[in-house]
């Protein structure tokens, strides 16, 4: 007779991030909170016509990354290493609970080592070929990310990079509920990493229309959803969670953030960069993933928009908000506070929506402007509120037309 199929439970017991609004969980949540942006000079960005971005402060990284990676490997793994081992921390974990076939590594990322790709570029055309470091491509393929968090950790299960542009660590979450309901694997190192605050990234996005040319000064910050918004700032940040199944948790003892009742994930099939006007996959993923949930949509508490600022994002999700939701779910995005992170940004919003729960509180929209009133009505924060917050939703979308979206509950053994 076959064994009944019983569907476990994927809990957040751990969080780590390391971000330019902070790479402590406290220090993170109150820079969230504020709304402020964190922009400053980027030494990498001086001769670029945007010199301005959300960096991590180099010394975030001294107590987590061994020098001797820091020599051989790109910033995006840096990161990635620095994150997981704070989550890794704050989950009470021990090597020894993750060295089985039954850990798995799931990392979300867009771009991979950008900077090392540079220098290789660089080294060629300057210095010749012979001078090119045979430690190259293992410190640029984003597959290292995944890579090197196994290998720091000890963990011995799949490890996976998933790459969706800008929706890349939101199906990175994703993936990690489904190997946890499935019974594959007993616990998940998943997010995201990302560090593209390089000339040749920036100069790209500038010309693409997508960089807010506004900002000028330190401290200054996109205005998504507003009527003079014109694009986001670029942000690095990595943002890893530990997810575990149910049964694992409770044989620990671990106390929970939430738990990741829900997934969906899309594809507009339209456009290499644009959204599909009408919002109606990425409606199709919000659909989907509160019904994976097994709620329904009123009954979300908070949703994190991807929001990055441009002109057409923010009018196809302020469009399907409007038709699902109304005003009658609390909606920001926090993009203004810590840059687009790009392939970081779903796990980094993640973060967000589970402190949330923690919390309950509901952030405001990053700069704290009001929404055009020539887009769609809805219950934009722009003061915190507080709140039971229930139920959170974080959502995506990535050039190549990607959508997704994570739900998540608080439990009974949410943390106090």
């Amino acid at each position: 007779m076959a064994r009944p199929i019983v569907r476990e439970s994927a809990q957040v017991t751990g969080l780590g991030v390391v971000s330019a609004a902070g790479s402590d969980l406290e220090t993170f949540w109150g820079a969230i909170l504020s709304g402020r942006p964190t922009t400053t000079v980027v030494p990498a960005l001086h001769d670029s016509m945007i010199r301005l971005g959300h960096a991590v402060p180099d010394g975030d990284l001294d107590d987590t990354v061994d020098i001797s990676v820091r020599s051989r490997a790109d910033r995006f793994i840096q990161l990635a290493i620095a994150a997981a081992r704070k989550a890794f921390e704050d989950a009470g974990l021990s090597e020894d609970e993750v060295s089985d076939l039954r850990t798995a590594v799931v990392i979300g990322n867009s771009l991979g080592g950008v900077s090392t790709m540079e220098v290789l570029d660089r080294t060629v055309r300057d210095e010749g070929e012979r001078f090119v470091s045979p430690l190259t491509l293992p410190a640029a393929i984003n597959n290292m990310a995944a890579g090197y968090i196994a290998m720091e950790l000890g963990c011995h299960g799949p490890a996976y990079v998933v790459s969706t542009a800008c929706a890349s660590s939101t199906d990175a979450l994703g993936l990690a509920m489904k190997l946890i309901r499935s019974g594959e694997c007993d616990l998940v190192i998943a997010g995201g990493t990302e560090a593209a605050l390089t000339a040749p990234v920036t100069a790209a996005f500038h010309r693409m229309g997508a960089i807010d040319r506004s900002v000028r000064a330190p401290g200054g910050g996109s205005r998504a959803f507003a009527s003079d918004r014109s694009g986001f700032t670029l942000g690095e940040a990595a943002a890893i969670l530990v997810v575990e199944s149910a049964t694992s948790a409770a044989r620990r003892g671990a106390r929970t953030y939430a738990e990741i009742t829900g997934y969906a994930a899309t594809n507009d099939a339209y456009h290499v960069t644009s959204p599909e006007p009408e919002g109606q996959w990425y409606r199709q993923a919000i659909v989907g993933a509160v019904a994976d949930a097994g709620i329904g949509l009123h009954q979300l508490d908070y949703w994190n928009l991807h929001g990055t600022g441009t002109v057409m994002n923010d009018a196809v999700e302020t469009k399907v908000v409007n038709s699902l939701v109304g005003e009658k779910v609390p909606v920001s995005t926090t993009k203004p506070v810590t840059g687009h992170c790009l392939g970081a940004a779903g796990a980094v919003e993640a973060v967000v929506a589970l402190l949330s729960i923690l919390h309950e509180a509901i952030p405001p929209n990053g700069n704290g402007l009001d929404l055009d009133p020539a887009l769609n009505p809805i219950d934009l924060v722009t003061i915190p509120r507080t709140g039971r917050v229930n139920y959170a939703m974080s959502s995506s979308l990535g050039f190549g037309g990607h959508n997704a979206a994570v739900v998540f509950a608080k439990t009974e053994r949410t943390r106090p």
